[in-house]
């Protein structure tokens, strides 16, 4: 029996490869813990699906909001401003895409 496929988030984070994607999965699980709430399995597990709806993270519009805040101060941008249309993820790969796509030029 071969071993399973692991996701291509799971890689990216045990390599470091994807700080993004490590930093939102940090602070929704730092926001989650905060509020005392149990996020969605496809979020507290080391390989998420990055085609998981937000809304199955447990987190409401207020934890959000919070993750938002903590990835400003974290990454020093906060593409939600940075934007001058609405933005409105409904996938983490949505969500993670929103912060690559404003990441400042290194």
């Amino acid at each position: 029996m071969t071993e399973p496929q692991r996701s291509a988030a799971a890689e990216a984070m045990e390599s470091g490869a994807d700080p993004i994607l490590s930093a939102v999965l940090e602070e929704m699980r730092r926001v989650a813990q905060d509020q005392e709430i149990e996020l969605g399995a496809e979020f507290s597990g080391s390989t998420p699906s990055m085609d998981v709806p937000l809304l199955e993270s447990g987190l409401d519009s207020i934890g959000f909001a919070t993750v938002v805040a903590l990835l400003e101060e974290r990454l020093g941008y906060d593409p939600f401003l940075m934007s001058d249309e609405p933005i409105y993820p409904t996938t983490l790969a949505e969500f993670v895409a929103v912060y690559r796509d404003a990441a400042p030029e290194a």
